[in-house]
């Protein structure tokens, strides 16, 4: 039983050591334009294989500022980045380099 109660003990640590991501939430609206941009201006698409929301994106992989089209519409984007990756635009929080939202 005291292997059951370090487990838990542990388990708990671990989750304290990850950061909280950030509750982003963008409107169609705002999707739909940050879409037509990435095709508009050819953003070359990155591949990154199981890319997900808390995954870190790898430091060899160039993360792009938030276009100014799409912060006039969602300002909270501001101090986030962004990488396209397939067919879906990752939110990424700079500081940790964690994936915060998809763009729908």
């Amino acid at each position: 039983m005291p292997q059951l109660a370090t487990l838990v003990f542990c388990a708990a640590c671990s989750m304290a050591a990850i950061p909280a991501l950030a509750d982003v939430v963008i409107v169609p609206e705002a999707g739909a334009r940050f879409n037509d941009y990435v095709i508009q201006e050819d953003v070359a698409p990155v591949e990154i294989e199981d890319l997900d929301v808390g995954v870190a994106v790898p430091d060899a992989v160039e993360l792009a500022p938030v276009p100014d089209v799409i912060i006039t519409e969602e300002p909270e984007l501001a101090d986030y980045r962004y990488v396209y990756v397939g067919r879906r635009i990752a939110i990424v929080d700079p500081r940790t380099r964690r994936v915060v939202a998809f763009v729908r």
